[in-house]
Parts: structure tokens; C-alpha cells; sequence
């Protein structure tokens, strides 16, 4: 099915819904007319909403998800929920990343997850067992300059937000 095809379907679904009441709304005595502008805005509004709910979070081809299997996957595991291969070989397990917003109050940490990872300026590490990325990243045989190292963690950081956890 094209977008056009979909888009038609549930703009008619839609239109069709709303003609019958809902418990929200008025009932509605007369089929409502695409072509009015406010009913159309409604639709189109409502279709996009529907269209973003049914898109991936992220894409496979995404920077951040492909240097997140490359880097982060071998302890958090692909999925990104703390199981990857090594995982079980690390003294604290790897957290599930993918609750981040749940655990802070339905907002994406963004500022606190770019100082763990680039590990840089994380007041001391302890018996840290995960990579300071800032440094591996800017030591790395490519000798990225700091724009790069940065690009990288927003990348990472971009595909995290993406992959989070929705409340019901």
C-alpha cells in the first residue's frame, strides 16, 4: 500500500468515526465533509499523529543505532536492556537503557546520558567498567577530532532517546 492509499483509508475511517459520537464529543447529526477546511486540517492532523505512533523509533541505517551495536551492544545487548554476550562477565550489570525517561519522570536525561558516555568529566569513575568513549573515541586509529567525538555521543545519544520505553 502507498502513503496515499493509507492516508486515504484512514482519513475515510476517520471522517466515518466521526460522524458517530464518541463519548468525548458531541454527537454529530450530519456526515462531516472532508473538504470543509476545518475537518480536513483535523484529518490531516489526526493522520500524522496516527503515522508517528506506527513509525520505527529508529532506523537500522541510523548513525547512532549502527555505532550503538558497534560500541555499546557486546554489555547492553542489542536491544539496548543490559543483556548483552559480555554482560554476565561484568562485575555490576549493564542498566536497561531503554527506561531512561521512565525513571526520570517521562523525560530523556539527554545531558546526564552524554556525560556517561563520553566519560570525560564524570567525577570519578571508581571502578568504572564501562569505556570513557570521549577518549576511545579521540585515541581511536581514526584520530577524530573533538567535532567528531561529539557528533558520535549525539548520535548515540539521538538513537537512546529514540528506543526509550513509551508508558501506556
Amino acid at each position: 500500500m502507498t502513503g496515499t492509499v493509507i492516508r486515504t483509508t484512514v482519513a475515510a475511517g476517520i471522517v466515518a468515526g466521526l460522524a458517530i459520537s464518541s463519548p468525548l464529543q458531541v454527537p454529530v447529526s450530519r456526515a462531516l465533509d472532508p473538504s470543509e477546511p476545518p475537518v480536513k486540517l483535523r484529518i490531516e492532523n489526526t493522520v500524522a499523529y496516527v503515522a508517528t505512533l506506527q513509525a520505527p523509533p529508529a532506523a537500522a541505517s541510523d548513525d547512532g543505532a549502527r555505532l550503538f551495536k558497534t560500541y555499546c551492544a557486546t554489555c547492553h545487548g542489542t536491544t539496548a536492556r543490559g543483556d548483552g554476550p559480555l554482560a554476565e562477565h561484568l562485575r555490576h550489570a549493564p542498566p536497561d537503557l531503554t527506561t531512561y525517561t521512565e525513571r526520570n519522570g517521562g523525560v530523556f536525561p539527554s545531558d546526564r546520558v552524554t556525560r556517561i558516555i563520553d566519560g570525560r568529566d564524570v567525577p570519578s569513575h571508581g571502578d568504572r567498567e564501562m569505556p570513557v568513549w570521549g577518549d576511545a573515541f579521540s585515541s581511536s586509529p581514526d584520530g577524530l577530532p573533538p567535532e567528531s567525538v561529539k557528533q558520535r555521543i549525539e548520535a548515540i545519544i539521538r538513537y537512546l532517546a529514540g528506543i526509550q520505553r513509551r508508558s501506556a
